[in-house]
């Protein structure tokens, strides 16, 4: 087979095999059988009781999991966690920086914001549905600017 066939036959199973592993992610069945809790769960406390599933009550932090930090880098300086709860579905923002910071959910836009705590206890932002959304984590650094964490 000549060279320029051969490379036809790779790309085309290399796209193939694209496709195949979207359409798997796409229609996984935990997904499609765990909604989450929805836009129910906008603007909800991650430590309080939201209703999954129909009689199903859960709190939503207790599946949750550190999954984006935003930060300046530099050792023992203002950061925020992105918290994602796989249970519900949300995602939220956590820090005990003496910072103002958010969640930002990118599209349909809404944001959730927290202030700090001037005790030095750590804070969070209210709920985000996150099912199939992207969002991140925000700070404004106190010498100027703002600093996000990778959207997920």
């Amino acid at each position: 087979m000549p060279a320029s066939a051969l490379h036809r036959v790779v790309a085309t199973a290399s796209v193939l095999a694209a496709v195949t592993v979207g359409l798997v992610a796409t229609t996984d069945p935990a997904l499609a059988s765990n909604p989450g809790c929805g836009s129910a769960c906008d603007d909800k406390d991650p430590a309080g009781w939201v209703p999954i599933g129909g009689h199903d009550y859960y709190r939503c932090q207790d599946t949750a999991s550190t999954v984006e930090v935003a930060t300046t880098g530099r050792a023992n300086d203002y950061s925020v966690e992105l918290r994602y709860s796989s249970q519900c579905r949300t995602a939220w923002a956590r820090s005990g920086s003496e910072v103002y910071f958010w969640v930002e959910r990118k599209s349909p836009h809404r944001v959730e914001d927290a202030y700090p705590d001037v005790q030095g206890d750590v804070e969070h932002t209210r709920m985000v549905n996150d099912a199939g959304y992207l969002s991140r984590a925000c700070f404004n650094y106190p010498n100027g600017g703002t600093i996000c964490s990778p959207w997920y």
